[in-house]
């Protein structure tokens, strides 16, 4: 993996990580418990030229869905829209999908499509469980590249330990282990980009922090391979354990 970044990519992906703090600042001002109800079930993911509303409940339909917003105005009104589709997400099960997009935005699986415990919800369930375990969660689908699909599933932090977690809906592979760590690679190699993004999504992010790689699997066995944590999903138990 090349560890080298295009300064332009970082440029842009800056501009849009100060905006959506400047955003979530002004939207949920004097609304903690507003704010609260949406970190649990939403975040924010920027792109270099856009925003994604990302939904994290565990629902078969909606795990991971996205909803993309371009400005100041669409991002105010998909915020409204969240509160919307998640007040909502239990009456609309059967809906079909372009019946859904068009009122929430929000581009569901449609019905029957998915198996009810794919890679997308097992990541949605992550994502919670890593919030009842004390990390802050960062954003999803983290890329600092522009072009390919170098992409890491979680990014979340605890004490000064920034968690950088792969999702693998089956046996960890060998290439669950080496992706993660070539991740990590990259990610050590611009940790001042890395920080100079994340940090505005945490005021606790250290400019020092240390990068530790996990990997989530649902099959077999494994050893950590020089991961730092090893997570076993049951889908019959509906629990992670290391």
């Amino acid at each position: 993996m090349d560890l080298l970044v295009n300064e332009k990519t970082i440029k842009k992906l800056k501009n849009q990580y100060c905006k959506a703090k400047q955003y979530l600042n002004k939207y949920f001002a004097g609304k903690t418990s507003r704010k609260e109800l949406f970190d649990k079930n939403f975040h924010i993911r920027p792109t270099s030229n856009y925003f994604r509303i990302t939904c994290i409940t565990d629902n078969t339909r909606f795990a991971m869905r996205t909803l993309q917003v371009n400005n100041e105005r669409e991002f105010y009104e998909g915020i409204d829209k969240s509160f919307l589709f998640l007040a909502d997400m239990e009456k609309i099960q059967s809906l079909l999908q372009e019946q859904i997009e068009r009122v929430y935005g929000f581009k569901p699986y449609e019905v029957g499509k998915r198996k009810e415990q794919t890679e997308y919800v097992i990541q949605a369930k992550f994502c919670q469980y890593l919030k009842k375990e004390g990390y802050n969660l960062l954003t999803t689908e983290f890329n600092i590249k522009s072009g390919g699909r170098q992409r890491v599933d979680i990014v979340a932090r605890k004490g000064k330990e920034l968690w950088i977690f792969e999702i693998k809906d089956g046996d960890v592979a060998t290439d669950s282990t080496e992706q993660v760590l070539a991740y990590k690679k990259l990610l050590e190699a611009n940790k001042h980009y890395c920080f100079e993004l994340l940090s505005n999504f945490d005021e606790e992010l250290k400019e020092d922090f240390v990068i530790k790689t996990g990997v989530v699997y649902t099959k077999g066995q494994k050893s950590k391979d020089n991961i730092d944590a090893l997570f076993r999903y049951d889908k019959e138990t509906n629990s992670f354990s290391e």
